[in-house]
């Protein structure tokens, strides 16, 4: 059964119509592995590759999430009051926007008319819908500054599938936004002293 989009660090492929059920992914069953500077991918425990988030530089903010879902753009805007656009890959489509806080947290409004809650921590980020129930949690793991890997945990069943790869995907891309969009130590740093700050 074909339903992945290749090999851990192997070239993005076409899927057939058994894509993989996100909607049935629970526990930690997948992880985001930087599998490069500018690049991450989102794997299976067999290491087969359902997404990935690629930088377009490293001093940027503009970032494309591909998956056999959906792909997506986002890019940073603004600096006393930042928001995420979110566009359709490759066009001039706007998906919604994510209004953040200096706690690196965020409200994503879709332009479908729904709204999601991006929470940060000092341990994880949690996304939950309009109604406060908890959909998904991404919890990053002690590793090499250089190579973050994090732990994606599906709370619930039944939400579409293409829904969860985005908001996967734009979750993983705002944790890395708040450390290390920059290339630099600094991005690492203000995202510590963001996250304290909010946990204090």
């Amino acid at each position: 059964m074909s339903n992945y989009l290749g090999p851990l660090g192997g070239k993005m492929t076409k899927v057939d119509e058994r894509k993989m059920k996100f909607s049935e992914i629970t526990g930690n069953e997948l992880r985001w592995v930087q599998t490069a500077k500018l690049e991450s991918e989102l794997v299976t425990p067999d290491q087969q590759v359902v997404a990935r988030l690629v930088w377009k530089n490293s001093w940027g903010s503009m970032a494309t999430g591909e998956s056999a879902l959906g792909n997506w753009t986002f890019k940073r805007a603004g600096f006393l009051r930042p928001k995420i656009t979110i566009r359709k890959a490759e066009t001039d489509e706007s998906l919604g926007a994510v209004t953040m806080d200096f706690r690196g947290s965020g409200v994503l409004e879709t332009s479908e008319g729904e709204s999601y809650n991006f929470k940060m921590s000092r341990r994880n980020l949690t996304v939950l819908d309009s109604n406060q129930n908890q959909i998904l949690t991404i919890t990053p793991e002690d590793s090499d500054r250089k190579r973050i890997q994090a732990a994606v945990q599906v709370e619930r069943k039944g939400d579409r599938p293409d829904k969860l790869a985005f908001l996967i995907t734009l979750g993983w891309y705002m944790i890395l936004l708040i450390t290390q969009y920059d290339g630099s130590d600094s991005g690492y740093v203000a995202m510590i002293t963001a996250v304290l700050v909010a946990s204090a």
